[in-house]
This record gives structure tokens, C-alpha cells and sequence, in this order.
């Protein structure tokens, strides 16, 4: 079961309550956007002609410092996609487009080890991304990346902002 408390800032996986908050991402002098809404990661998606769907995306911080993604949507409620960022970022270029992203987080043993962005990649393939998770098997899984050790990369962090606060900066739905 999922469930999510906008109020507390809270997501239940399972028989289980987590903190929950989005990220917005450091702002750049390439191409600035001075809207924190437009630099946000989680928050609550769908309902647009493009995602139909309504859902959230939350990041749990964990003991260690990483922030754990979870996202579901209503038309699969029962399973969620799990994956592991740091709070620190890393300046992504497209052509004239930029934007700082967390790093991902790969585990490797037992260390959370950043995914290089610029095509380089630790290897062996390290494992970054669980989709079609039970709930249950997700909040079992927060506790063990919390123990894990986190090699924090250098880079400009990312602000945590409660759930409740995201909801209120969300656009006005499409259609």
C-alpha cells in the first residue's frame, strides 16, 4: 500500500511512514531560471494529455545523507520505481539548455557511488534503479542504502522542500 500525507510530509510504503520532500535544483548563470518551480524533481505529475495519469514523485532522506526516489502513479498502485541521488549536483549541458541534476547513485558493495553523466560509467554496471517494486520490499530496501556508505561528490546542493509547499507551487494542470 501507498499513501501519502501532505500535511506531515510523510509516504507510507506498506505498514510504514517515511519523511518525504521534493528537490529544487540549484539555479545556473547559462540558462537561469529564476522560478524554483521550473527546477523542481518529485512533486505530484499527470493528469496532461502527455501523462495521463496522476502520481507523485517524493525523495526519502535517508540517515546517510541520499535521498531515495519513489515514484508511483494511479494507474499503478501497487508498485513503485525506486532509485538513489545525492544532494549534490552536477552541471548538465544541452546546446544552449543547462541545469544542474543530483548525482545518481549507484550501489556498489557497500558504498552508494556516483553514476558519472558524462558517459563514463562505473563498472561492472552497478545497480541504480529497482521498477516494479512492491512497497513493502521499498521501505525494507530504504533501510539498507541508509546503512550503505555515501561517497558525496562535489557540486552545488540541491534545497528540500516539503511536500505540502510542492503542491502548492504545482502548475495548473493541462486540458
Amino acid at each position: 500500500m501507498i499513501d501519502l500525507n501532505l500535511t506531515d510530509s510523510t509516504v507510507k510504503l506498506g505498514d510504514r511512514w517515511f519523511p518525504a520532500v521534493v528537490m529544487i535544483c540549484p539555479d545556473n548563470d547559462i540558462d537561469p531560471e529564476p522560478e524554483p518551480v521550473h527546477r523542481m524533481l518529485g512533486g505530484p505529475g499527470g493528469r496532461t494529455p502527455l501523462a495521463p495519469y496522476g502520481g507523485w514523485d517524493v525523495y526519502v532522506p535517508a540517515e546517510n545523507g541520499a535521498l531515495i526516489g519513489i515514484d508511483w502513479s494511479e494507474n499503478r498502485p501497487d508498485e513503485v520505481t525506486v532509485n538513489v541521488h545525492a544532494r549534490s549536483c552536477l552541471l548538465n549541458v544541452h546546446g544552449h539548455e543547462a541545469l544542474y541534476l543530483p548525482f545518481m547513485m549507484a550501489v556498489v558493495g557497500d558504498a552508494l557511488l556516483p553514476i558519472e553523466r558524462n558517459g563514463r560509467v562505473v563498472r561492472p554496471l552497478p545497480t541504480w534503479r529497482w521498477e516494479h517494486a512492491e512497497p513493502e520490499w521499498a521501505a525494507e530496501h530504504i533501510d539498507r542504502l541508509s546503512r550503505k556508505h555515501l561517497y558525496v561528490p562535489d557540486g552545488p546542493k540541491v534545497e528540500l522542500l516539503r511536500l505540502a509547499e510542492a503542491w502548492e507551487m504545482r502548475p495548473e494542470p493541462v486540458g
